[in-house]
């Protein structure tokens, strides 16, 4: 019978770096698991995770150092037998950011990796409205989102951050909180047949009128020319 159980490491073929791990589970899915995170850049292990952009996935192959078909406990003091082996050699250096396995003590997080943190529990992006004035809102996973529909990551990025008004003509999507600061302000709008309105209330005048609050304040801001015909007198450019 083949041991799926024990402890593992993933290499660097150019630089000879590993990272070492252990599994009371299956090696197959462990190395998956890996793959996974590393390809959506979203790996634990910053000084992997860095390697694995700058050499190439290509460049790493994964193996098993020692299977062992016994309890976790006696896994895991394997694991740490070979971390501290690889962090004590002078050769070969280790990704490892824990000196103990399984353990985070020890472990100092830079203000990058908590950054990284916060980032990726953000799990909404509020959305962006494309070139052809069509809305998608509630954006998930912003890379796959910039994938699918041939965009730059970092330029979107920017977009989304407020940073940067459009990139290839896509615009952000404002909260529509901010609708609010237009309460109390007298605005005028023209409607598609020629009519003009004014209104002191934002909110209503848009519930009333069927038209969109965020795409409204996109006109309002002269970020846009219009939103289903309608038009904006003197928008805040």
């Amino acid at each position: 019978m083949t041991i799926k159980t024990g402890v593992y490491a993933i290499r660097n073929k150019i630089t000879g770096a590993v990272y070492i791990g252990s599994t009371s589970h299956n090696f197959r899915i462990r190395f998956k698991t890996h793959r996974k995170l590393l390809r959506r850049n979203r790996h634990d292990n910053i000084y992997l995770q860095r390697a694995w952009n700058k050499y190439g996935e290509e460049s790493f192959e994964f193996f098993i150092v020692e299977s062992m078909a016994a309890s976790p406990d006696i896994i895991v003091k394997a694991e740490q037998r070979w971390i501290d082996y690889y962090r004590q050699s002078t050769e070969i250096d280790c990704y490892n950011l824990r000196p103990e396995a399984s353990s985070s003590k020890g472990i100092k997080r830079s203000l990058e990796w908590i950054g990284k943190l916060i980032a990726r529990n953000k799990k909404l992006f509020p959305g962006f409205i494309g070139p052809d004035g069509q809305e998608y809102r509630n954006i998930v996973n912003l890379k796959d989102f910039c994938r699918d529909h041939g965009l730059n990551y970092g330029d979107m990025h920017e977009v989304s951050s407020g940073n940067r008004r459009h990139h290839k003509g896509w615009r952000r999507i404002d909260n529509p909180q901010q609708i609010i600061q237009y309460r109390g302000q007298l605005r005028r709008f023209t409607a598609p047949g020629g009519q003009v309105f004014q209104t002191t209330d934002f909110v209503a005048f848009c519930q009333d009128h069927g038209l969109d609050h965020s795409a409204m304040v996109e006109v309002a801001k002269g970020r846009r020319n219009h939103h289903k015909g309608w038009k904006v007198e003197n928008p805040d450019l």
